[in-house]
């Protein structure tokens, strides 16, 4: 179709003609109302992410702590998108905000600013983020800011940690791991939502990111949806340390009450460039209020859709 090819080539997206209809159950997508995470001075990583939405033509709105910290989310948003350096408490990567959180006196700072200050805390924005997520949002982390997923409840610790002195878990020192901006090979998991569209073999951009590790919970199931296997995992770039990210998991998402959960431990959409990975954002901010129905192929023609 004309408009296709048009779209196509203006968005610089790949479309593909089938010569058969999808067979097996599909997702059906409805539009979303999407909140991006913002603070005070400005995140960079917010910035690309809001720079990438206008790009490809997703409405969407700012959002910062204290709208977050006042709850009743669910009624403005569907999506709430935690770009890397947003949520600061967990053991995470680099902030890449430019402000970051602000430790100086409101009254120092102009009057229509004023809304903007603050930082996602465990104390006073965990507890409404879940009350959002249970009510049918989801939350979408990216980067360092994905470690907010244990905070929330998800079966998850950090993978990359060894015994301290006082044989408490630790995370590794930058002489024991140290890979800051390189392409590494991961595994994933392509039945998974998530990754619906990506091969089972591919790459992720690697920021000192988080990896996980699983933990058994009755109560929330999280997937494995991108993973680490094996010694030799770097593909450009330069790493210390990468055989110990053998194992653990850069990509995860689970269901919580009626919401979703959905965890991007790699930097997924790092300055608008890392395409091959643009997929796992765009799926998480669609999937979680996505639903289930028969495919084309088994309720009727093109045409009867």
């Amino acid at each position: 179709m004309p408009i296709v090819a048009t779209a196509a080539k203006e968005k610089g997206i790949a479309a593909y003609g089938l010569a058969q209809k999808p067979a097996g159950e599909a997702l059906k997508l409805k539009p979303v109302r999407i909140g991006l995470i913002d603070v005070y001075g400005g995140s960079m990583p917010s910035g690309w992410i809001r720079w990438m939405l206008e790009q490809y033509e997703f409405p969407f709105e700012l959002v910062f702590p204290q709208v977050i910290d006042a709850g009743n989310l669910k009624s403005s948003y569907d999506v709430i998108v935690f770009p890397s350096g947003t949520y600061t408490e967990g053991r995470g990567g680099r902030g890449g905000g430019r402000g970051g959180p602000f430790g100086g006196a409101p009254e120092s700072v102009p009057e229509e600013y004023r809304s903007m200050l603050g930082s996602v805390t465990v104390t006073k924005s965990v507890p409404p983020l879940k009350t959002f997520v249970e009510e049918g949002g989801t939350v979408l982390a990216i980067g360092s800011s994905a470690t907010i997923g244990e905070a929330m409840g998800l079966p998850v610790t950090d993978h990359l940690v060894e015994a301290g002195p006082d044989g408490k878990p630790q995370h590794l020192a930058n002489e024991k791991l140290y890979i800051p901006g390189s392409v590494l090979r991961v595994k994933f998991n392509p039945k998974d939502p998530l990754a619906y569209g990506m091969n089972e073999d591919g790459y992720v951009f690697f920021d000192d990111s988080p990896v996980f590790d699983r933990t058994e919970s009755s109560a929330v199931q999280a997937s494995k949806v991108a993973w680490f296997e094996g010694k030799d995992l770097l593909y450009s770039g330069w790493a210390i340390g990468q055989d110990r990210l053998d194992g653990g998991e850069i990509a995860t998402e689970a269901k919580v009450g009626a919401g979703r959960l959905v965890l991007l431990g790699l930097e997924a959409t790092f300055r608008g460039t890392p395409h091959g990975t643009f997929k796992l954002f765009f799926n998480g901010l669609y999937f979680g209020s996505a639903t289930s129905v028969p495919s084309v192929a088994q309720s009727g023609t093109a045409s009867d859709q």
